[in-house]
């Protein structure tokens, strides 16, 4: 594992992770949490952790201020190993996202420096294997000139995570420039709706999606992940935990598929790191404190 070398592209942020009496009741009401946690945030930095705790070399190509939630940031990743050089300091304030968590998660994010990564900013391709990319849509400016650069590495997956706008700009060329991508259900729905595609199923929005290109690594939730190809449709179920915080579980499941990949491994066994790194990220709140290491996953 040691000659392969990952770059993840997207965002680094803190992330306020709130519990218990979460839902917002306006009219100046004071509410008691149960916890408050601040961990490390954003797709991208938590892929790269990820990959970090599973012993894969990765950096991390994201913005952050010159302040102390980008402090914070720098040195969160620095200690899980996450090289750093790609982390750019601009003159915006760190983005923070406000996650309200309970049987189910609402996301409250201040883009800040997040919007802030530029073309200028992206590394050689030459000099790594593989490219992640993250949450696109929270990267107005950087995002057209993305399709390019991916194309450009051996191999490369992405994850889009939501958009905002619920416009998602690009997506055609975005699929058409990698090898895997990995949604969850509601992502991959919106973008067959995007695509103009009629399928209703997730089973045929994948087909759909993978005939432009890429593999289709499906995020399930409790019902576990697929896989889907031109070729094959490969399922694997979750286990059967009860969750502390689902916040980041699906940067996890993707950071396990990816090491899983570049180790070697099959569709069905790297599939089944996925669904289980995933899973074990859930039993702490955030989503870095309890991403499993390579021997866990091993087991």
């Amino acid at each position: 594992m040691a000659s392969v070398s990952v770059l993840v592209v997207g965002e680094a942020n803190p992330d306020l992770v709130l519990r218990g009496d979460v839902r917002p009741r306006f009219g100046q009401t004071e509410q008691l949490l149960t916890a408050a946690d601040l961990t490390l945030g954003g797709s991208g930095a938590l892929v790269a952790h990820g990959l970090a705790r599973l012993g894969v070399p990765v950096a991390l190509c994201a913005a952050v201020g010159a302040d102390a939630y980008g402090d914070f940031v720098r040195s969160y990743l620095a200690d899980a190993g996450v090289d750093c050089r790609y982390l750019v300091t601009v003159p915006e304030s760190t983005g923070i996202s406000v996650i309200l968590s309970d049987s189910d998660r609402a996301i409250l994010t201040y883009l800040g420096a997040i919007d802030a990564l530029r073309p200028t900013h992206l590394p050689d391709p030459a000099l790594f294997e593989h490219v992640h990319a993250a949450s696109v849509y929270l990267a107005s400016t950087l995002r057209p000139a993305l399709p390019s650069y991916l194309a450009q590495f051996r191999t490369s997956s992405l994850d889009t995570n939501d958009d905002p706008l619920r416009t998602w700009a690009d997506l055609p060329a975005l699929l058409g420039a990698v090898d895997v991508v990995l949604p969850n259900e509601g992502e991959l729905a919106s973008w067959a709706t995007s695509l103009g595609e009629r399928e209703t199923t997730w089973e045929e929005q994948a087909h759909a999606v993978a005939a432009r290109g890429p593999a289709v690594v499906l995020k399930r939730g409790s019902e576990g992940g697929a896989v889907v190809t031109k070729h094959e449709v490969i399922t694997v179920a979750a286990p059967q935990i009860t969750p502390v915080d689902t916040t980041g579980a699906g940067d996890t499941f993707d950071a396990g598929f990816i090491a899983a990949r570049l180790d070697g491994r099959s569709l069905d066994e790297s599939l089944q790191w996925a669904v289980r790194a995933g899973a074990a990220s859930t039993q702490a709140a955030g989503g870095a404190s309890a991403q499993p290491t390579r021997n866990q996953l091993l087991v």
